[in-house]
């Protein structure tokens, strides 16, 4: 059951009422199904940062894109809107594109709005290992590099970040959370507590890390 499942992206949820704001739109990063899980988690007038950039012309001369078909007038006026929150629910697709889109929605349409664009981070992992000889560049790079850039083009331009993802204490409580939920939702666990959580991983820094840092009734393994 969807409730069963826990995904680094899951607790964006929970920031659906607060980042939702009249006038403004919501940008996912990371393939065009982000769009459908954000508006499943309560998120309004979102839009795929890669239609982001199809609607703006010129603004990412170095990306190349898929064979899109042509935004609505919807899309077009969403696209238009200034952004209240960027989502960066998966690896980025297009470091470069997405990058600039990114700086331009932080730096340059700052003038367009009261409050700064916040920026939701999935997953913090810098690396991952695959069949290559050594580990991979992951999600966890977009947000070092946007720091990087905006500190040189923008003066240091902050922004409001929030991290999720392990070793982040905002999954560990998610995940239980929906432990909870499980036990009242089966009648043969339910009014029981946890007295004790295992958290099976396969990676010191995230999983046993988060795990450790949780403290009681985590255990990790």
């Amino acid at each position: 059951d969807e409730s069963q499942v826990i995904l680094s992206h899951s607790p964006m949820r929970k920031y659906a009422r607060t980042l939702n704001k009249d006038g403004h739109s919501i940008v996912t990063v990371g393939g065009p199904h982000c769009p459908a899980v954000a508006r499943s988690y309560g998120f309004h007038r979102v839009l795929d940062i890669e239609q982001l950039g199809q609607a703006r012309h010129g603004a990412t001369p170095f990306a190349r894109y898929r064979q899109l078909p042509p935004l609505s007038t919807h899309e077009l006026d969403t696209a238009s809107l200034p952004v209240s929150a960027v989502l960066v629910m998966s690896d980025t697709l297009e470091l470069g594109r997405d990058l600039q889109l990114m700086v331009d929605i932080i730096a340059d349409e700052g003038q367009r709005r009261t409050e700064q664009a916040s920026i939701v981070y999935a997953n913090p992992d810098l690396t991952f290992p695959n069949e290559f000889d050594s580990p991979r560049l992951a999600g966890g790079v977009l947000r070092i590099a946007l720091d990087a850039v905006l500190k040189e083009v923008s003066n240091g331009k902050s922004y409001t970040a929030i991290q999720m993802g392990k070793p982040h204490q905002i999954n560990f409580d998610h995940a239980e959370q929906a432990l909870h939920h499980q036990i009242e939702v089966h009648s043969h666990f339910r009014g029981q507590g946890l007295n004790t959580i295992y958290m099976i991983g396969d990676n010191p820094k995230s999983d046993v890390r988060g795990a450790n840092a949780r403290g009681r009734p985590w255990h990790s393994i």
